[in-house]
């Protein structure tokens, strides 16, 4: 995995800063920051929706863009962000601990993972597999 961020003056919560975790040049999880407003991979931000990065992207051809940092930097503001939303992540794992069955629909399909189902309104889950 590589980490990096840039100056994104076209963020849709008025700019900020947008750190990228990658695998391969491909975003697995991403975060835009603009005080204490975060727009992440990982929940829905109307009317935007879920926002990752696509395609595969050379980073390192970027260097003039984006900078590259540390998993620990990058981790710094993913938590920050997590820490936002503790109180639900707890009572989603209470109401479906791993390995329950559901069943939902997928909302979006990313390579790196599928946020599938909607569980209840402030609620996602995510799969990292799909059976065949």
């Amino acid at each position: 995995m590589r980490y990096y961020t840039y100056a994104d003056e076209d963020a849709p919560i008025g700019g900020g800063t947008t750190y990228i975790e990658t695998d391969d040049g491909c975003a697995v999880w991403q975060i835009t920051v603009n005080g204490d407003q975060y727009i992440a991979s990982n929940l829905p931000y109307p009317p935007w929706g879920l926002c990752l990065a696509e395609g595969q992207i050379d980073y390192d051809a970027l260097e003039d863009a984006v900078t590259e940092i540390s998993q620990t930097e990058f981790e710094a503001i993913w938590q920050a962000h997590l820490a936002k939303h503790q109180s639900e992540w707890l009572m989603s794992q209470h109401s479906h601990p791993i390995g329950t069955a559901m069943h939902g629909w997928i909302e979006i399909f990313f390579p790196q993972a599928i946020p599938s189902p909607k569980l209840r309104w402030n609620e996602r889950g995510f799969c990292s597999t799909v059976g065949r």
